[in-house]
């Protein structure tokens, strides 16, 4: 599961941007609000592709881990600001709860 950095942990809230710079000291950071956003049941935002590309057209980041977030909000300043909102590929979740235990035309085939 990948992390982006809300301003809560609750649905529709405000997610960081920050514009790309070489020094974390010049990183300056607002907050935007996604047009189309879905949630599981654990209030982890699903993407698929439409998704991604608004993360990347508002400026988004996506960390792989919550250590390397962390370390963002240090280097920024927002420890006790921004939460953690975790991010799951949407076909994965629907994957998740396909029953995938029944015989398929193949199978029946094979037997």
């Amino acid at each position: 599961m990948a992390f982006v950095l809300a301003n809560t942990a609750t649905k529709n809230q405000a997610l960081y941007a920050f514009e790309p710079s070489l020094s974390l000291e010049s990183v300056e950071f607002k907050t935007v609000r996604l047009e189309h956003v879905h949630y599981d049941h654990d209030g982890n935002i699903l993407v698929d592709s439409d998704t991604l590309k608004e993360f990347e057209v508002l400026g988004i980041p996506v960390f792989e881990r919550k250590s390397s977030a962390k370390q963002f909000l240090v280097g920024l300043n927002l420890v006790g600001k921004a939460k953690y909102v975790g991010v799951r590929y949407k076909r994965a979740f629907e994957h998740q709860y396909t029953d995938l235990g029944l015989f398929s035309s193949w199978t029946e085939l094979n037997r």
